[in-house]
């Protein structure tokens, strides 16, 4: 694999999809450590960092047959890591507002001494809801939050419109605040 080493990231992405798994190996250890690097500066949470360049990496193996030869690997591999960390600190401000109106909802003596606890009853709540919801809406909902596809990847995916999937997301969230008690 060391003969790997010498092939610029255009070759590996060649190799790559003509089936040189091994290829994914060398961009993979070639980009690891700079893209954590990256996200470290923009987030700070280890666990979240590493989580995001794994995330950021299974999303390119899945779309390197898409990639044109030409792609800059390296712009393009910074660029996916930047948008999972603005979505993760999206996500973690939109969990930090639920959090914070479900405990001003709530009777500060009845919340349990354990606050980890709530949270992790307030997460259950979000993900039956998420359970719950018409098929296409999950699934519309889940491709942005959890594939991160952009609202018109997600409307060619899935034949839609970027109306739709807006609405659909929209409805999602109206749905989780009003299981949550919110308004």
């Amino acid at each position: 694999m060391d003969y790997l080493t010498k092939y610029t990231d255009r070759e590996l992405v060649k190799l790559l999809q003509t089936g040189h798994d091994r290829a994914f190996d060398e961009i993979y250890n070639r980009y690891w450590g700079r893209l954590y690097f990256h996200a470290q500066r923009m987030l700070g949470d280890d666990e979240d960092c590493r989580d995001a360049v794994q995330e950021v990496f299974f999303t390119f193996w899945n779309r390197i047959n898409h990639l044109s030869s030409e792609t800059n690997i390296s712009a393009y591999l910074h660029t996916m890591v930047r948008n999972r960390v603005l979505t993760i600190i999206s996500r973690d401000k939109l969990k930090a507002e639920i959090l914070g109106a479900f405990a001003e909802s709530m009777d500060t003596e009845s919340l349990p001494s354990d606050s980890k606890l709530t949270e992790k009853e307030l997460i259950g709540l979000i993900d039956d809801e998420i359970r719950r919801m018409p098929e296409k809406m999950r699934q519309v909902f889940e491709l942005s939050r959890n594939a991160h596809l952009s609202h018109k990847e997600i409307a060619q995916k899935m034949d839609v419109t970027n109306f739709t999937v807006k609405s659909q997301i929209n409805n999602a969230i109206r749905r989780i605040k009003v299981r949550l008690g919110f308004k």
